[in-house]
């Protein structure tokens, strides 16, 4: 993908404004930051922030079970894309 410049700044400028690199932005809080935000809000753990913040009408109960399949390994994975790629060649 090539570099591209907005009014806002470069790709590498709006990168770092959004919180640095992919993994910091989606990998969530560490434990320790965990803690100062539920005690900074004012909650025990994230299911009573969760709880306050999300209208009960769109809550779910938890499940002890699920409909999703375990997920695959890496080697699966690319065994099925395998498959795949060569059923659409066929």
């Amino acid at each position: 993908m090539g570099r591209f410049k907005t009014a806002l700044g470069t790709q590498d400028q709006l990168a770092e404004l959004a919180g640095g690199t992919f993994a910091a932005r989606h990998i969530g809080l560490d434990v320790d930051a965990q803690r100062v935000m539920l005690d900074t809000l004012g909650y025990d753990d994230v299911d009573a922030l969760v709880r306050r913040a999300f209208p009960a009408s769109i809550q779910v109960d938890a499940r002890s079970t699920s409909d999703i399949p375990a997920a695959a390994t890496e080697a699966e994975a690319l065994a099925e894309l395998v498959m795949l790629l060569r059923r659409e060649a066929e």
